[in-house]
């Protein structure tokens, strides 16, 4: 890490959901066919209002937004520490919340933190990022 002088913040928001189609399209990539995900009898008759969101689908959906968005393409990711705190449901409204604190002109970590609509934390990441040059 290098002087704390180089450090700065940012910050982005982005709104996302996950239809019933990127389930099934992100369960055929991954093989993931988990009865929680893709039926909706199993999925209630475990307790949930309606199918469940895989974890790995919306740690997936943060890279995308991470290499293309915020901060943008050239990012790479060095670690991830991720806490699934409750579950994401199909079309459900979901604001991400990102702070990035860059230490110089190659590494940051980013500060992820996932809300529903009722304003609950859903999910919350650490991720260490490098930038390219």
């Amino acid at each position: 890490m290098n002087d704390t002088n180089d450090l700065h913040l940012e910050f982005y928001e982005e709104c996302i959901s996950f239809t019933e189609k990127d389930l099934e399209q992100f369960a055929e990539v991954s093989g993931d066919f988990n009865p929680l995900h893709m039926n909706e009898e199993f999925a209630i008759s475990q307790g949930f209002p309606t199918r469940i969101v895989h974890g790995a689908l919306m740690i997936s959906k943060v890279s995308g937004i991470i290499a293309s968005q915020f901060p943008g393409p050239g990012t790479i990711i060095g670690s991830i520490e991720w806490k699934f705190i409750l579950p994401v449901h199909i079309n459900q409204d979901l604001i991400l919340n990102f702070t990035l604190a860059r230490f110089g002109p190659r590494k940051g970590i980013l500060e992820l933190r996932v809300f529903n609509e009722s304003g609950a934390i859903v999910q919350e990441s650490k991720i260490v990022l490098f930038f390219s040059r």
